[in-house]
């Protein structure tokens, strides 16, 4: 079997998950209870971040939909992702 002789150290990775449709998914996870999405923001998760914590706050304590407006939500909602 090869081992592997390269230097490893210092090595990082930035992974930066995108949607397809370059909006984050935010909402709940279907099907499993009690677990909310914040994902797939790519390259703009710091520009967004503030949106996306006060969507989750959102979620978390029920507070209606149109308060963030329905045209933002459509955007993001993570049904949108689902097949």
């Amino acid at each position: 079997m090869p081992t592997n002789d390269r230097d490893w150290t210092g090595v990082i990775s930035g992974l930066r998950p995108q949607s397809t449709d370059d909006m984050p998914i935010i909402g709940p996870l279907e099907g499993v209870p009690n677990v909310l999405v914040n994902a797939g923001h790519g390259g703009h998760g710091l520009s967004i971040s503030f949106f996306c914590a006060k969507a989750i706050q959102d979620i978390i304590e029920g507070a209606p939909k149109d308060k963030l407006g329905e045209d933002l939500w459509n955007l993001v909602d993570s049904k949108r992702c689902l097949i």
